[in-house]
């Protein structure tokens, strides 16, 4: 029953990002990609007993289905912010100057290998 958050692997980022930060400890990472202004933050952690806590205040919240993923989105100040979770981890996608279209690639693009049940 073994997640190690250095089997997280992300095979989709837009054209014209470079990474400027990736940090993997033993309970989650962190990786940041920027373009100009354009910024895109990708956090994970292993799930612990509980809940997602999501930040509903002031921001245009929904939650979409891509593929079977259960996204939490919301809207807030130009940026969008994506949870969701596999029951191993829980993911956070922050973009700014990203398209929905690019976030949902990033998305689909993020994996857990080699995941002991």
């Amino acid at each position: 029953n073994t997640t190690n958050p250095s089997d997280v692997s992300i095979s989709y980022i837009p054209d014209g990002f470079t990474e400027t930060r990736c940090k993997i400890g033993i309970a989650g990472g962190l990786y940041e990609w920027e373009k100009g202004d354009y910024i895109i933050t990708f956090q994970f952690s292993v799930v612990a007993k509980g809940s997602i806590a999501i930040d509903t205040e002031n921001s245009n919240y929904t939650v979409i289905d891509i593929g079977g993923i259960i996204i939490h989105k919301r809207e807030k100040f130009g940026q969008i912010n994506v949870t969701w979770t596999d029951e191993k981890m829980v993911y956070s996608l922050a973009c700014r100057g990203v398209e929905w279209d690019e976030i949902v690639n990033i998305v689909k693009g993020v994996k857990l290998n080699n995941a002991s049940n």
